[in-house]
């Protein structure tokens, strides 16, 4: 029997008045604060870190970023180490712990040699002074500005905070924090500028398209967040029930078929307009990147990157041959799946448009697939019917053979939609690259 992956958490919790960090004296040398656990979270999620901190620490913080993240050669461990904010100006230290400053530090026996690089590095910007591009969230002192907004807008709604403000999920995306009311959760979501475009989209929907959006309850296009009714409803991946993927689909490409004569309109609020032709140069480009599809040997090999360029003539004959559909532009999700679909009263809800554009309607359903595939293995119609309920709602556009044809050609070009949005838009604005670095070979790999 296989046993259970372990992961083993470290913290680097900053004093809060000077440049030092928390550490604790073991018999195996210094060490930050560490625990390890077999629970399997996703990284970005840190509600756990900071309940665990306060339970082993008696310690309030919230988690600002992910410094490392990795697989120990050794002994197997997935290693995590975390930068918190200390938000207990009185907080008794335990006997067996010190502020340690960089001089010091450099001298100190650590546990781990992973310690040594991350703290190096941490202690290095201190001097140096945070980089500008460092997400607002990731800053000392913006949770509690948050929250207080967040209470401040729910009072003047008659609405009654029934618990603290939690901080849910955080890394370069966006940060997710939750707080109990009398009316049931409510959710704050903050994105970074280049997503600013979800905030006001999110609204055009809620307007115009309420049964199948988030409730809004605030926004705050300064700061760039977003206060959201919980949905009330289980997301459609977290339930084995064909039926609503189906019905998610089709409702999906209504959607897309009423925002059609929306897009100019969507374009005005700052939606990225991504047509064909731009398509077409962006294949050229990300290809020819050889650094982002290899990715320091993490992403594509060579004898990948070179199948994918041999197939460059073909994508760019694809793109000239799917305009020829009279399909209009209209609003693509991005990152169209069943994590961002919840079922509600009956009824798909469709949230989380960070990555949205104007662009081919049918790039959209570029994830689908496999996850209808791996969900309804002994559904042996899965992907004929998918494909009809998504494409039912377009044949005022064009018949169904040329429909099936123009969604073939797309299942072969979404990927490459995807993965140079990444590469063109999405990373070049983000500090901590590791993050989503990947997901350019991810998407790549669809194509092999």
């Amino acid at each position: 029997m296989d046993l259970p992956a372990i992961y083993e958490y470290y913290a680097v919790i900053p004093h809060r008045t000077h440049s030092a960090v928390f550490l604790l004296h073991t018999e195996n040398g210094w060490s930050l604060p560490c625990w390890q656990t077999t629970k399997r979270h996703f990284w970005q999620t840190c509600d756990h870190i900071n309940q665990t901190i306060q339970d082993l620490l008696a310690l309030r913080v919230i988690t600002l970023r992910c410094l490392f993240l990795d697989q120990d050669t050794e002994s197997g461990h997935f290693i995590r180490v975390h930068e918190l904010e200390n938000r207990d100006a009185y907080w008794l230290t335990p006997a067996n712990g010190s502020w340690i400053g960089f001089s010091e530090f450099k001298t100190l026996p650590l546990t781990h040699p992973m310690q040594r690089e991350v703290l190096e590095a941490w202690f290095t910007e201190q001097i140096e002074g945070i980089p500008l591009s460092r997400r607002a969230w990731a800053r000392a002192g913006w949770f509690d500005e948050t929250a207080d907004w967040m209470v401040e807008q729910l009072r003047g709604q008659d609405m009654m905070v029934n618990d603290t403000v939690k901080q849910i999920r955080t890394w370069e995306r966006s940060c997710l924090l939750r707080v109990e009311t009398t009316l049931g959760q409510v959710y704050c979501k903050a994105v970074p500028a280049m997503f600013a475009h979800e905030l006001p989209l999110t609204q055009h929907l809620d307007v115009y398209c309420s049964s199948h959006a988030p409730s809004i309850l605030a926004v705050n296009r300064q700061r760039n967040l977003l206060l959201l009714r919980d949905f009330g409803g289980p997301k459609i991946g977290e339930r084995g029930n064909f039926a609503w993927w189906e019905e998610a689909v089709y409702t999906f490409a209504i959607l897309q078929r009423e925002m059609v004569t929306h897009a100019d309109s969507l374009v005005a609020i700052g939606c990225p307009a991504r047509t064909l032709d731009d398509l077409t140069e962006d294949i050229r480009t990300l290809l020819a990147d050889t650094e982002a599809l290899f990715i320091e040997g993490k992403g594509l090999n060579s004898s990948e990157i070179a199948a994918l360029r041999a197939q460059l003539p073909r994508f760019l004959n694809l793109c000239q041959e799917l305009k020829t559909y009279q399909l209009p532009y209209t609003l693509e999700h991005g990152d169209f799946s069943p994590t961002n679909v919840a079922w509600v009263e009956q009824k798909p809800l469709f949230f989380d448009w960070s990555d949205s554009s104007i662009a081919h309607p049918f790039f959209s359903l570029c994830l689908f697939p496999e996850e209808m595939e791996t969900t309804f293995p002994d559904t042996p119609d899965w992907q004929m019917r998918q494909r009809s309920a998504y494409l039912r709602p377009w044949m005022s556009y064009e018949p169904l053979e040329r429909l099936t044809r123009a969604f073939e050609i797309a299942q072969h070009l979404a990927p490459l939609h995807h993965a140079s949005r990444y590469h063109g838009f999405i990373l070049p604005h983000m500090e901590a690259k590791w993050e989503m670095a990947l997901m350019i070979p991810a998407y790549l790999r669809c194509l092999l």
